[in-house]
């Protein structure tokens, strides 16, 4: 069983290069997000061979945990950063997949399908000096500018600190880290990820807090591990 056409959209989402997606050290992600429990709801422009198309996630955090739903809860990935793993669940299976976090130990970037390490991406970040308002949060506008080698992919982001730090899908999934959120702000979570030429790969458009059932950051019971798929 394998996912990475799943992947690959996730990498085309955000326009960066596949390095940086499997490189750089990973904070656990969760662990600032105390302070905010409830839902975030997000629009994500995926490209596809019939021209992009809109997919809404749902993002819950609660006491540290995370989890994020895609495809209309079909897939569902838990971020437990207390336990140092993540969980991949997978509804129309009844089954999971258990994942540890990746740590600064996985430094360097590593192709899909393993192979040697690149180059590692170096990743700056200016504020912009302007601030705005998303789904009810103020945020502060920043950009990003990725280097591979000779390549550089700049991003617009608008990045608030008041829902913890950002759980990246791709990331965990592929079993690889993501320097970006290394350059965040302490506890930043984006509202919006932009292109250079202003197309909106990334946007929240509902926050709300509220209680949260517990049960939706285990794994259900009736659920049955499987393991990866090996690489060649």
């Amino acid at each position: 069983m394998s996912f990475t056409p799943r992947a690959v959209a996730w990498a085309l989402l955000l326009g960066l290069p596949a390095q940086v997606l499997f490189s750089s050290s990973l904070v656990a992600q969760a662990t600032r997000s105390r302070a905010f429990e409830g839902s975030v709801s997000m629009r994500a422009t995926l490209p596809s061979p019939n021209g992009a198309q809109t997919q809404v996630m749902e993002y819950l955090v609660r006491d540290g945990k995370a989890r994020v739903n895609v495809a209309g809860g079909a897939m569902s990935l838990l971020v437990l950063p207390a336990e140092s793993r993540a969980y991949l669940l997978m509804a129309a299976q009844a089954s999971y997949r258990e994942m540890p976090l990746p740590t600064a130990a996985s430094s360097g970037a590593t192709p899909p399908g393993g192979g040697a390490r690149g180059p590692a991406p170096i990743v700056t970040n200016a504020r912009l000096g302007r601030t705005e308002t998303i789904a009810g949060l103020r945020c502060e506008a920043m950009r990003m500018v990725m280097r591979v080698a000779e390549r550089a992919d700049s991003l617009e982001l608008c990045v608030t600190t008041e829902l913890g730090e950002y759980v990246n899908p791709l990331t965990l999934m592929r079993g690889g880290t993501d320097p970006v959120q290394d350059a965040l702000p302490p506890g930043g979570f984006p509202l919006r990820v932009a292109r250079a030429d202003g197309t909106v790969m990334l946007e929240v458009t509902k926050v709300e807090r509220r209680r949260l059932d517990p049960a939706l950051f285990s794994v259900p019971l009736d659920y049955t591990r499987v393991e990866p798929p090996r690489r060649r």
